[in-house]
């Protein structure tokens, strides 16, 4: 039996050119100025340019974002949370839930904070 993501990969894996990891922001240090940065999951998609202009042709929605990640389900991907690739991190500002996987809508951040 194949899961979800092995039929995503099957059907996408020449387009899987971003693994990210997902994460959110803890507790907040007064002191330091810094968020605690917990890290939940591990995703594998792929990441396009785009733009909040072209989210409002597109959909009708009104967002900030600079590119779109198309990836496998995962339920630690929700609006608020961040994806952390090696050279950027992204703040998830939609999330479109299609039968083939996610859409998900994100714009480039500075996360000031400590991974946990």
């Amino acid at each position: 039996m194949t899961s979800a993501n092995e039929n995503y990969r099957n059907i996408f894996s020449v387009f899987d050119n971003t693994t990210a990891k997902i994460a959110v922001k803890g507790n907040y240090d007064d002191y330091e100025n810094t968020y605690d940065i917990i890290e939940k999951s591990t995703v594998t998609g792929d990441l396009q340019p785009y733009s909040g202009d072209m989210a409002s042709k597109d959909y009708g929605l009104q967002i900030d974002c600079q590119y779109v990640f198309y990836c496998p389900r995962n339920s630690d991907i929700m609006v608020g949370a961040y994806l952390i690739t090696d050279t950027k991190t992204y703040e998830v500002t939609y999330v479109a839930d299609w039968n083939m996987g996610l859409q998900v809508m994100l714009k480039g951040v500075k996360l000031n904070g400590r991974r946990k």
